[in-house]
């Protein structure tokens, strides 16, 4: 770069001065028709993905979309049927997901994008349908939506090479096929959208309504901003950098734009990085005399120009969700509306946003479930209970809750017995009000019926291991086979572990002397060492730990037995268990996770957790489980 000489005759030149700005490039929802046939969504395919950013990045943003989807979808299902033939519905096959988590996953989509995708699938076993969803980032559609293609990394054309792609049909194109008895047509998906009125882009294109909008579309700028001012945040804590710069370069005027902007864009890389961010001047002079002088052309008040902005930024991103009460999404801001609007602000969002998606989930279940698996019944999804907040002179128990976020209240509320709401209300209790209502609701539906419409008889299985179940909310059982089985063959040779498969295999002592071509004496050596160290009966047959060294690992399950607790005190003279532990007792089953979670759906109650029921000590004011049993988890060798 060529810089004017220090001997040349001194030019007074007006200092040269550019203005230079980061460059703001906000993703388009385009849709442009690929060669390949799908529907391209975003400049670069991936405007899906945007969406994912803006939810992972925005605190308010995705702070309002989990209480949407928790207003919309934590209050559980309902079957409108025979309640025996809601086990299996609920169960939903082979999936990965019980139908309360199915309709989980697509409230998530459906409020992220504005559209979901139900994917049916047919088990070639019991030749049963079963629901499952795909991500909506990883679907595209063909032009008049009869197949979608899905792939997972639609950031390239070269689909098929280094990602999983396949193509499903729509169900409506294949629906006369399946139910004309077709049985090659094993996979469909079913979309649901709102469809988009068509719209101009910036970029001068007509979209062509292959895509939803998202409901909250007119707040994305406001979204970005947000993540943007959170960058400048982390930057000012870990940096102390307080950009707005004037920068002058006092050894000469670049020669030609080219030069200049190749200056411009070197100084620009340095202090305009995302966690460095600020308006940057650059300005060239030929001499000290001409340059201007260096200060901070933002001010030194940046911080609470960003503060300021921040205060208008949670209203437009609510307003822009819809919100008209920031307190029940957990954005405590100024001049919300008064406690006394809370319901009515809650019953609003139902009746406005959040009534329609649950029943368009609940008829695109529907639909799917009568047309493929002929079910008699109707599902339900129905609608979250809500707890008011209190005056600011109610109990410490209610000042509590009223802290709480209003779902979680409500599960709390949903516990206590009669006489601990009318305390709450400063209310005398009533006779018979200590006990708990769960036992009564446990009553209301044939939830004995519905274990003996399930699981296993257990006599027909081994057991290898077994352990008291109380993480009811984690599904641990990969860690469980995992922990049981890390330490097998540790300390046997090799002639003991092929003594134990023999003896696995029902051989007897002659015929193991003879496969491993043995003495008599160093057989019984042996036998008597694996005898000792608990792998063998005396009666030379396989104990459980003997058995865990030698079984197929893939040959094992996890299942559930309901047992009386190793630490529960014996019944008092004239006393008895309940009748429900009783029956179940007597049912003497084993029952799959899902298998217990689909009955907990189904009666709107978690079995884990109730068993027999709870009670109330009106002398101590503490709920206790009275029942004296529990789930026992086990590893059992599937038959």
């Amino acid at each position: 770069m060529r810089m004017s000489q220090a001997n040349e005759p001194v030019k007074k030149t007006e200092p040269n001065i550019k203005m230079v700005f980061s460059d703001i490039d906000v993703p388009e929802a385009i849709e442009e028709v690929s060669k390949k046939g799908w529907v391209k969504w975003g400049k670069d395919n991936l405007y899906p993905q945007f969406l994912w950013y803006l939810y992972y990045n925005s605190p308010i943003h995705q702070g309002i979309v989990n209480t949407k989807v928790d207003y919309i979808s934590s209050g559980g299902l309902t079957y409108v049927g025979d309640q025996t033939e809601w086990v299996e519905v609920e169960r939903n096959g082979k999936s990965k997901y019980t139908l309360t988590e199915l309709v989980q996953l697509i409230t998530v989509d459906d409020v992220i994008s504005n559209s979901y995708y139900i994917v049916a699938e047919r088990d070639l076993v019991t030749k049963k349908w079963f629901l499952d969803t795909i991500d909506f980032e990883l679907l595209r559609p063909n032009e008049d939506s009869t197949t979608f293609y899905y792939s997972e990394d639609w950031s390239t054309e070269r689909q098929g090479e280094k990602q999983d792609f396949e193509a499903i049909p729509s169900f409506f194109a294949v629906e006369s096929l399946i139910l004309s008895g077709d049985q090659t047509i094993n996979k469909c998906v079913l979309r649901v959208m709102q469809k988009s009125r068509q719209q101009r882009t910036l970029k001068k294109k007509i979209t062509g309504g292959f895509f939803s909008i998202p409901s909250y579309s007119g707040g994305i700028d406001s979204i970005l901003t947000d993540i943007e001012i959170n960058a400048f945040r982390l930057s000012e804590v870990v940096n102390g950098y307080m950009g707005g710069s004037l920068v002058t370069f006092t050894n000469g005027i670049p020669d030609s734009e080219e030069a200049r902007a190749k200056v411009v864009k070197s100084a620009r890389l340095e202090v305009t990085d995302r966690y460095k961010r600020a308006g940057l001047a650059v300005a060239f002079s030929d001499g000290v005399e001409t340059a201007p002088t260096v200060q901070m052309i933002n001010g030194n008040d940046l911080d609470k120009r960003y503060e300021s902005t921040e205060a208008g930024l949670a209203k437009k991103i609510m307003i822009s969700h819809s919100v008209t009460n920031p307190k029940l999404f957990g954005v405590m801001a100024e001049n919300v509306m008064s406690e006394s609007n809370d319901k009515e602000s809650y019953d609003r969002f139902q009746k406005t946003y959040a009534s329609k998606r649950r029943k368009d989930y609940a008829d695109s279940i529907n639909f799917l479930l009568t047309k493929l698996n002929g079910i008699t019944g109707k599902v339900e999804i129905n609608v979250p209970e809500l707890v008011l907040s209190t005056p600011v002179d109610a109990s410490p128990t209610f000042q509590a809750l009223s802290k709480l976020n209003p779902l979680v209240a409500s599960k709390f509320v949903d516990s206590m017995t009669e006489n601990q709401k009318f305390k709450l209300l400063g209310l005398p209790g009533v006779e018979g009000g200590d006990r708990l209502p769960s036992s009564q609701k446990f009553q209301d539906v044939n939830v004995i019926g519905m274990f003996a419409n399930c699981g296993r008889d257990r006599e027909s299985f081994s057991f290898l291991h077994s352990r008291k179940h109380e993480n009811f909310d984690v599904d641990d059982e990969q860690e469980f086979i995992t922990q049981v089985f890390k330490h097998r063959f540790a300390t046997l040779s090799e002639i003991q572990l092929n003594i134990l498969k023999l003896i696995g295999e029902g051989k007897t002592y002659n015929d193991i002397i003879s496969e491993l071509n043995l003495e008599a004496s160093q057989l019984s050596k042996n036998l008597k060492t694996l005898k000792n160290s608990g792998y063998t009966t005396e009666g030379m047959n396989l104990t459980a730990k003997g058995q865990i060294e030698v079984v197929n690992i893939e040959s094992v399950e996890v299942v559930y037995t309901y047992e009386k607790r190793p630490d529960a005190p014996e019944l008092v003279a004239g006393g008895e268990s309940r009748d429900f532990c009783k029956k179940m007792m007597k049912l003497n089953n084993v029952y799959t996770r899902k298998e217990i979670d689909a009955i907990s759906s189904a009666i709107g109650r978690n079995v884990w957790l109730y068993r027999g029921g709870w009670y109330h000590d009106p002398t101590t004011d503490r709920n206790q489980p009275s029942c004296r049993h529990s789930w026992l988890q086990s590893i059992i060798v599937k038959s």
